[in-house]
C-alpha cells in the first residue's frame, strides 16, 4: 500500500533561514557585506517550484524572486538574494518567506521569518581624510603652512556599489573668526563609478589656499555621507563618522 503523502500547507513549510542573521532575529548590515544567503528545507517533490519574498520598505526595499524549480535540488536548498535589500531597510523590520507551487494546487506560503535590520555601526564605515595630514591622513593634525594642494580621499564603504551618490563638506573657523564651510563633493557630480569600484577608493586634489586662511589651532571637520539606496536626496543619505583635524596654519589668530 502506498504511503500517504502529507497535504501541502503552511504547517509543513517551516520558515527559511538567513545565514547572515543572528538567532535572535537581528541582522547586522556588516554580516551581509558580501552576501545575503537564503536556506530552505522542506520535503519537496519533483516538479515543485518556489518564489522567495523579502517584504520590507515599499519599492526597492522589497523583492520577490522569479519561480525557482526546486524539485531537482538536494536538501537543503541555498541561494543568494541581493544584499542591497539590507541598505533599504536599515533600522526597519522585514518579513521573509517562500511560496511553493505544486502542480494545479493553490500556492502555499511558508511560515514567516521576521528580521530586524540593525543600524550600521560607524566602526564599519570608513572616514574621509586628507592625505597631507600627519600619518598619511590618519593622525590628528593638518599643517597647511606649505601646502599648494590638498588631497581628499574616501575608501570604499559597506554595501557601496556603482551609482551611490556621495557628499563631502568641510567645516571650520577662519582666522578672522568667520565660519568656514565648503562642499567639495555632492550629487549628481560625485557618484561611485567603475573606476571607484576597481581601485576601492576615490580621491581628488584641491587648491589649499582656503585652508591656509583657517585659524591656527582650530578644528577642521570632514563630514561625509553616501546614498546607499542610490537616491540623490541627501535627506536619505547615510552619514559617516566625522574626521577632525587640528589645523596648524600661518594665518594670524
Amino acid at each position: 500500500m502506498d504511503a500517504l503523502i502529507r497535504e501541502l500547507d503552511s504547517g509543513s513549510l517551516p520558515p527559511l533561514s538567513i545565514k547572515e542573521s543572528r538567532p535572535d532575529g537581528l541582522l547586522d548590515p556588516e554580516a551581509a557585506r558580501y552576501n545575503l544567503t537564503v536556506k530552505i528545507d522542506f520535503d519537496w517533490r519533483p516538479g515543485d517550484s518556489l518564489t522567495i519574498t523579502w517584504a520590507g520598505t515599499p519599492g526597492s526595499g522589497s523583492y520577490t524572486s522569479p519561480r525557482i524549480p526546486i524539485g531537482g535540488f538536494t536538501r537543503p536548498f541555498q541561494t543568494h538574494i541581493d544584499n542591497l535589500l539590507v541598505a533599504f531597510n536599515v533600522q526597519q523590520s522585514v518579513i521573509v518567506f517562500y511560496t511553493v507551487y505544486r502542480g494545479i494546487e493553490p500556492p502555499v506560503t511558508s511560515q514567516p521569518l521576521p528580521l530586524y535590520i540593525t543600524r550600521i555601526n560607524q566602526l564599519n564605515l570608513p572616514r574621509p581624510f586628507i592625505r597631507q595630514a600627519d600619518n598619511d591622513g590618519q593622525g590628528g593634525e593638518l599643517n597647511v603652512s606649505n601646502l599648494s594642494e590638498f588631497t581628499l580621499r574616501i575608501n570604499a564603504w559597506l554595501l557601496g556599489r556603482r551609482g551611490n551618490p556621495f557628499w563631502l563638506e568641510l567645516k571650520g573657523q577662519n582666522a578672522d573668526g568667520s565660519d568656514f564651510k565648503a562642499r567639495y563633493w555632492q550629487a549628481p557630480g560625485n557618484m561611485v563609478d567603475d573606476e571607484f569600484n576597481r581601485y576601492g577608493f576615490f580621491e581628488q586634489n584641491f587648491d589649499a589656499e582656503p585652508l591656509q586662511r583657517l585659524r591656527n589651532g582650530s578644528v577642521l571637520s570632514l563630514n561625509f555621507m553616501a546614498g546607499l539606496q542610490g537616491s540623490q536626496d541627501p535627506l536619505l543619505a547615510q552619514p559617516f563618522a566625522h574626521r577632525n583635524y587640528i589645523v596648524l596654519s600661518p594665518a594670524k589668530s
